[in-house]
């Protein structure tokens, strides 16, 4: 079955929505109903596939072009090959894209609430985001644009940037947001606040706020928990408290979250590693939760394979 559309509802005060891929929360977080955990287009409705590859992976720019040629010989309409860093067509039914996480997330922020599922080839070290290798594309491929491969919904991040109460900059975020130092490693301070909850003042090393997609990258490696991709959660990790035992939290999708920078230190707001803001005193960040924003192909079978894979194992036996 097809999802037909997004129902958004305000939560609290209004929401301002640039084209569906750049939002940013006045007060509040984005609802989207109804949730669906899994989708799959049984009736092989298909049919224009966009193809998108890492422009400095020669390798994947010929793939790319085998994908799409393939594509078209299997009565497709192929989209590109299209470099990721170029403005590509986002009104395909599905995208493929061949590089790494960094690609793959830079590419889903972009089509997030356009309903476009994501099919990964990986180029890069990690894949973990993936759905093939470059040897084993092609049955996989197959599978997915038949209808018998499931599709994850996975909440992205919104996000907004404030100074003296006018707005800098606003959009996505697939994995985290993090406001951290800057060129010396020194603590810096935050105002936290949980919806109408006041939380107090944070001082650390920085702040990850997270999706459960990205939780098991930097999330995990500060001491995060790991979540399930299709939980729609948010996760707040500190990094390295000082002086405090506040441990990572985690709230359901319609929290909004605020910060308020009170040191003069050197600070950047990162999203998803890829793009970067400099603070300064007395800026509010806003971050609130979008649901079902994101779709990739793949189920819990693959998420579970690749954490072993990767390192996140117990003893070496079998559930009973």
């Amino acid at each position: 079955m097809r999802l037909a559309g997004w129902t958004c509802a305000l939560l609290s005060s209004k929401i301002i929505v640039q084209d569906m891929a750049r939002i940013c929360l006045r007060g509040s977080a984005l609802a989207i109903a109804p949730r669906l955990s899994y989708f799959s287009h049984m009736d092989g409705s298909f049919s224009r596939i966009l193809v998108i590859y890492k422009t400095a992976n020669p390798e994947a720019g010929i793939l790319a072009r085998t994908v799409a040629a393939w594509l078209e010989e299997m009565h497709f309409h192929a989209l590109g090959p299209e470099s990721a860093e170029t403005d590509y067509d986002t009104s395909a039914d599905c995208a493929i894209v061949l590089g790494g996480d960094g690609t793959i997330l830079g590419a889903a922020r972009r089509l997030a609430g356009k309903n476009i599922p994501v099919f990964g080839i990986n180029f890069g070290r990690v894949g973990f985001l993936t759905t093939a290798n470059p040897g084993d594309w092609m049955p996989k491929l197959q599978c997915a644009l038949a209808g018998q491969m499931p599709v994850r919904n996975c909440l992205a991040l919104t996000w907004e940037l404030r100074r003296h109460e006018h707005l800098l900059a606003g959009g996505v975020a697939a994995n985290d947001v993090v406001i951290s130092c800057g060129s010396l490693a020194r603590l810096l301070s935050l105002e936290l606040k949980i919806d109408d909850g006041e939380m107090g003042t944070l001082r650390s090393d920085g702040l990850i706020v997270s999706t459960p997609l990205g939780s098991s990258g930097y999330t995990i490696s500060a001491g995060g928990p790991l979540l399930k991709p299709d939980m729609n959660a948010m996760i707040l990790t500190p990094v390295c408290p000082f002086v405090t035992n506040i441990s990572p939290l985690v709230f359901p999708q319609g929290t909004l979250v605020k910060l308020r920078l009170t040191s003069l230190r050197d600070t950047w707001l990162t999203i998803d590693g890829q793009e970067g803001h400099s603070l300064r005193h007395g800026d509010i960040v806003r971050i609130g939760g979008w649901p079902d924003a994101m779709q990739f192909f793949g189920d819990d079978a693959q998420f579970f394979e690749r954490l072993r894979s990767r390192g996140f194992n117990l003893e070496d036996c079998q559930a009973r």
